[in-house]
This record gives C-alpha cells, sequence and structure tokens, in this order.
C-alpha cells in the first residue's frame, strides 16, 4: 500500500498541473512604446550582425561601498550596420545578462537593438524591444536616417 502522501501529492499533481510563468516579467500583453519613445530613454539605438558569443561565469560589480554580484550569460559582440544614437564605432560588445529576459541572441543573425547603460556594461533585453532586424521596418522607418551607417 502505497503512503498516504504520495497518494496526496499524486491527486494534488493530477488536480493542480503547474502553470509556466511568463519568460519575462516585462513581457505583458500590451501595445509596445512607439520607437521614438523606446530611442529616447535607450543609451544606444544601432543594427547589426552578430559576430560573436562568449559565455561568461559571476560578475563583480562595485556599486558605491557594495560589491555587487551579477551573473551576465555572454557577452555578445556585434558589427555595426546603422547607428542612430550612442554607437561611434564598427563593434559593440553587449552585455546579455543571464535572466529570464536575456534576449536569445544567434550567430550570424541580424538585429535592431536598444541597448541601455548597466552597472555591468551596456546591454539590451527582451524587455528593451530589441527585435531581429527583419521584424524592425517600422523601427527603422520611424526613427529616419541613422547617424551613422558601416
Amino acid at each position: 500500500m502505497k503512503s498516504p502522501r504520495v497518494l496526496l501529492f499524486a491527486a494534488a499533481w493530477l488536480l493542480f498541473p503547474s502553470v509556466k510563468s511568463p519568460a519575462c516579467s516585462c513581457l505583458v500583453t500590451q501595445p509596445a512604446p512607439s520607437p521614438v519613445v523606446l530611442a529616447q530613454a535607450a543609451d544606444a539605438v544601432f543594427s547589426a550582425r552578430v559576430v560573436g558569443v562568449t559565455p561568461l561565469g559571476p560578475l563583480y560589480v562595485r556599486e558605491g561601498n557594495a560589491c555587487l554580484q551579477a551573473y551576465p550569460q555572454s557577452l555578445v559582440t556585434l558589427r555595426v550596420i546603422a547607428a542612430w544614437k550612442g554607437v561611434h564605432r564598427s563593434e559593440v560588445i553587449l552585455v546579455n545578462e543571464a535572466s529570464n529576459c536575456a534576449y536569445p541572441f544567434k550567430l550570424g543573425r541580424e538585429y535592431f537593438i536598444y541597448a541601455h547603460a548597466w552597472p555591468s556594461g551596456v546591454g539590451t533585453n527582451l524587455c528593451s524591444y530589441t527585435r531581429p532586424l527583419s521584424e524592425s521596418v517600422s523601427s527603422v522607418s520611424a526613427l529616419g536616417a541613422p547617424e551613422l551607417s558601416f
């Protein structure tokens, strides 16, 4: 005979199946801000091709007297195609922090990126509205001509 705890657990599992939580808490069903508003809030806005992804371990950052530990998932090396704001070089390295919100960059693909200055470096995530370049035609046209093209 099975113990009452095992039976209770099995009954609870059948009656209350697990519910998946959203991948990132910022991904809610509301309209995205306009590309102009997103660009004003970002520290850098540019399009680029991923040329490298380097996985990292823990990173320690000093903020005042405190030493904070952040866990970047990877450094993403990007070859800039065009820049609308905050980019003045042909190559950018972004911090892609490990969390539910880390952006799933793929080597060789092109993206339209809204980046922000973080204590661990310049980075982006799902909440910043970074998207594949092929899905960003409206953002590119709304922002007009870039400051720089490479």
